[in-house]
């Protein structure tokens, strides 16, 4: 039992420290220490409840010396249990967020989750049982504390990629809820047991659950990036695609001459091969023209109208970029692209300038989601266009 204790006291760790805060890391910056500062904060607060609802009431008396202590289960093991709950909701957000790019993306990321949840669960199933749960409990409350990943997927799918925002704050505050279990719980019960040979057993059992986790390092640096099959992708530093410096647009381009606008989100091109479309601007919402049965356009929406004018004069020569992770085209049958004039990306144009909203087709994140919604909290803030005029 003391082996897998060991083992979970290093898988903690090093889930913490080699995944969990430097992924928080690439997005929260120099915050992730707060995050993870509050995620042991929390877990403090929480084994205090723990203690006084397993004692009835705070008192000074060791739990050695608590006649009825051996009757109830130890307060770290439902620690491990809602540790796991948080981290596996991440994990839930990332397989579902995956899914929605590809079935081959969601499949690779399930079973890089898999191996990675493994060598944890081994460790955590041995913590349970030594807080005091029976083995069908402890395999219970394993099970339960997992199926919470599609709590994690529902989030994806009720409120598309907003969810996929809380990853690095909630790896964080899971990285602070191992951390703390692990020392200020698990690595005391280890102390308990002072003779030399189960010292070096426990040292030996936390090294493995430690390079457990540093090994599957190799696994997630080597696994091969997929990608759908999309044409040619623009990745030279010198391309008017790539305005983005955060994203690449892996789409096949196609040449267009503008015939004209039909509102602040819609244009109509001919192609290069001849044939007419609809084309409606990727990843924006202008307000509607003809809006309702009454015809009554939406607030701005002529100044909408009038903004994608103004950028686009008729007769242009447009590129449009379609993204791989959107569909082609919408339930109207237009062609969902991202437009082009010269250097010049017309959506980002329209967001910044308070001409549109953000929007994200079918809850489904695109390359230049980040982009658009920072562009769009400096247009509110700003008041410009449409957030000076419109509630």
């Amino acid at each position: 039992m003391l082996v897998f204790v060991g083992i979970a006291v290093g898988a903690l760790l090093g889930d913490a420290f080699i995944h969990l805060i430097p992924e928080a890391s690439e997005t929260l910056g120099d915050s992730t220490a707060l995050w993870v500062l509050l995620g042991m904060g929390i877990f403090f607060i929480l084994e205090k409840f723990l203690h006084w609802h397993h004692h009835h009431e705070p008192h000074q008396e060791t739990e050695d010396a608590c006649d009825d202590c051996d009757d109830h289960v130890r307060p770290f093991g439902f620690l491990i249990i809602f540790a796991d709950i948080l981290h596996n909701v991440v994990d839930g957000v990332i397989i579902a967020a995956a899914f929605l790019v590809s079935t081959e993306a969601g499949v690779a990321t399930t079973i890089a989750v898999a191996l990675h949840e493994l060598p944890q669960e081994i460790g955590d199933f041995g913590v349970l049982l030594h807080a005091g749960f029976s083995r069908t409990r402890a395999l219970i409350a394993n099970v339960a504390s997992a199926l919470s990943a599609f709590l994690g997927a529902g989030l994806v799918f009720l409120i598309g990629s907003y969810s996929e925002a809380m990853i690095p704050a909630l790896s964080a505050l899971a990285a602070g809820s191992f951390i703390y279990i692990a020392a200020a719980d698990l690595v005391p019960e280890l102390h308990r047991h002072a003779r030399v040979r189960d010292s070096l057993i426990q040292f030996l059992a936390v090294i493995i659950g430690v390079v457990m986790m540093f090994g599957l390092t190799f696994f997630e640096a080597s696994a091969p990036e997929i990608v759908p099959d999309t044409g040619t992708a623009f990745k030279t530093t010198d391309s008017p695609f790539l305005l983005d410096p955060v994203h690449e647009v892996n789409a096949r381009p196609t040449g267009a001459v503008l015939l004209g606008v039909t509102d602040g989100d819609t244009i109509r091109v001919r192609l290069e091969n001849g044939g007419e479309e609809k084309v409606r601007l990727l990843g924006i919402d202008a307000p509607e023209t003809n809006a309702g049965k009454d015809t009554k356009p939406e607030c701005f929406a002529p100044e909408a109208t009038e903004a994608l004018r103004a950028v686009l004069p008729n007769g242009s020569a447009l590129m449009l970029m379609t993204d791989p992770t959107q569909d082609t085209r919408d339930t109207y049958g237009r062609l969902l692209a991202y437009v082009y004039i010269g250097k010049t990306h017309v959506n980002e144009v329209l967001v910044k300038e308070g001409a549109a909203r953000e929007y994200t087709y079918k809850n489904r994140a695109y390359n230049f989601q980040t982009s658009f919604r920072s562009l769009e909290e400096t247009a509110r803030l700003s008041a410009r266009g449409l957030w000076a005029n419109c509630r």
